[in-house]
């Protein structure tokens, strides 16, 4: 019992360890490289534009119709109307807008049915013996006893939005030469108006502080921030283990602690005894007559 009671934390240090260590390095670490050696440097807009695309998606009901014959696949018109340009479509070329509504999405189970299965144990006990039994339900042998070989859904296509930002700066080991960096893309989805605000508010030629890669000068970011939700998974699924850990070696001192504390008078006081009892015991001293 000593042995698995010495075991069983050890093992748990080591995988709560392993597992920080892993999330850290993994999730963690390229951001604390980044925010150590990415390069500040002064950099100006030098492009912008609002990219338009495609958003294709398919939307099902719960209501198991099939789709009439010959109507196309709801995976090809996402992969077709995805592929297309808002911007042609809206010159109106021909075939250049995406095909929306109806569609087949293939095979589907509308609906599942169970039995319900019955589980006993009987359990006996004690002189003479007695028995008792206990019985639980689950759901078992299930099927699918309502399908639809080409169920039918719809597919949608609005138009999705994203800024592309253009900056450029000097070569930091050759001011003679201009970097430009890789466009910075940031998505509004469909909001517009949310993308011709950031085009308003930053003027061609304006300028800011970049962070460039110094392995890549065209690798740049307008921010090095930490990303919330790496760290936040990092300390809840690493660092969580060692606390509770942490806090139950604590605990299990603090119970040595108090045991010793209390035992050691009531040690003194039997050795006191023994003592005392040996006295009383011992054969009076040998005196000559």
């Amino acid at each position: 019992m000593r042995l698995h009671i010495a075991v069983g934390p050890a093992l748990l240090v080591l995988a709560s360890l392993a597992l920080f260590f892993g999330l850290f390095f993994g999730l963690n670490y390229p951001e604390v490289l980044r925010r150590r050696d990415y390069l500040h440097l002064p950099c100006a807009l030098t492009g912008k534009s609002i990219e338009p695309r495609f958003h294709c998606t398919t939307t099902c009901d719960n209501s198991c119709s099939a789709a009439p014959p010959g109507v196309a696949t709801c995976s090809s018109l996402v992969s077709l109307g995805n592929a297309l340009d808002p911007r042609t479509c809206l010159s109106g070329g021909n075939g250049t807008c995406p095909q929306t509504g109806t569609c087949n999405n293939g095979y589907r189970c509308c609906q599942e049915c169970c039995s319900t299965c019955q589980s006993c144990t009987t359990s006996c006990s004690g002189k003479p013996q007695t028995c008792s039994t206990s019985c639980s339900y689950y759901t078992c042998n299930c099927y699918c006893c309502q399908d639809v070989g080409n169920d039918l859904c719809t597919t949608d296509c609005p138009v999705y939005y994203a800024v592309d930002q253009i900056f450029s700066y000097r070569d930091p080991r050759n001011s003679n030469r201009t970097v430009e960096a890789r466009p910075v893309v940031t998505d509004f989805g469909p909001d517009l108006a949310g993308a011709n605000a950031l085009i308003v508010s930053t003027p061609i030629n304006s300028t800011r502080t970049c962070f460039v890669n110094p392995s890549n000068l065209q690798e740049m970011r307008l921010d090095l921030g930490y990303t919330t939700w790496k760290w936040v998974v990092t300390s809840i699924f690493g660092i969580l283990p060692i606390a509770l850990l942490a806090s139950y070696a604590m605990y299990r001192l603090s119970r040595v602690v108090v045991s010793r504390t209390v035992q050691a008078p009531s040690t003194a006081r039997v050795e006191e005894e023994i003592k005392l009892s040996s006295q009383q015991l011992a054969p009076p001293p040998y005196q000559e007559s």
